[in-house]
């Protein structure tokens, strides 16, 4: 357990930065792959659960 709020803050203070990392890592990689099928412009929110799929297919094949 935290025990206190200190500690949770304190935890996801360490836990953010890599996690953040993680995510814009994985934002490029989505993006890079739009950009080789044509897609033009930067991916908004609702692109990225299509080209999330896409990729997915193309690691999985299908």
């Amino acid at each position: 357990m935290a025990n206190n709020v200190e500690n949770v803050e304190t935890m996801i203070g360490c836990l953010l930065p890599p996690a953040k990392a993680a995510q814009e890592k994985e934002l490029e990689g989505l993006q890079d792959l739009a950009e080789s099928q044509g897609f033009d412009e930067d991916l908004a929110h609702y692109d990225i659960g299509y080209f999330k799929r896409k990729q997915r297919k193309n690691i999985l094949g299908g």
